[in-house]
C-alpha cells in the first residue's frame, strides 16, 4: 500500500490538456479508492481471522486468557499501520508531482 502512486502522470514528452489530465486523474483515483478499499477489506477480515483464532485457541486451565483490550491493541495497531502506509503512498504521490513539475521548470 504505501508503494502505491496516488496519481497518474503522463510520460515527460506527453503533453496533456488541462481537462484530460483531470479525467485521467479521477479515472486513476476512482480505480487506487477501488483497490485500496479492498486492499483494507482483506486485511481486516485476516486480522478478524487471526484474532478469533487466537482467542479460541484452548489454553491451559491455569493460562489466564487473552483480553478484550488485547485484542482491541491488535485491531488499533493494524489501524494505525494501514494508516501509516496510506500517508506514505499519498506522500510519495506529491513528491512525484512536485518532482514532475520542478523538472518542467528548470
Amino acid at each position: 500500500v504505501s508503494r502505491l502512486l496516488l496519481v497518474d502522470l503522463p510520460e515527460e514528452q506527453h503533453l496533456v490538456s488541462l481537462d484530460d489530465f483531470v479525467d485521467i486523474q479521477e479515472k486513476h483515483v476512482r480505480e487506487m479508492t477501488n483497490w485500496l478499499v479492498a486492499k483494507n477489506i482483506e486485511i481486516e477480515a485476516a486480522v478478524n481471522d487471526m484474532l478469533a483464532i487466537i482467542v479460541s485457541f484452548p489454553l491451559d486451565p491455569h493460562t489466564k486468557g487473552i483480553s478484550e483490550s488485547e485484542v482491541i491493541k491488535v485491531k488499533a495497531h493494524y489501524n494505525w499501520s494501514m494508516y501509516q502506509a496510506l500517508l506514505a503512498a499519498t506522500k510519495r504521490s506529491l513528491c512525484r508531482v512536485k518532482s514532475r513539475l520542478s523538472s518542467r521548470m528548470r
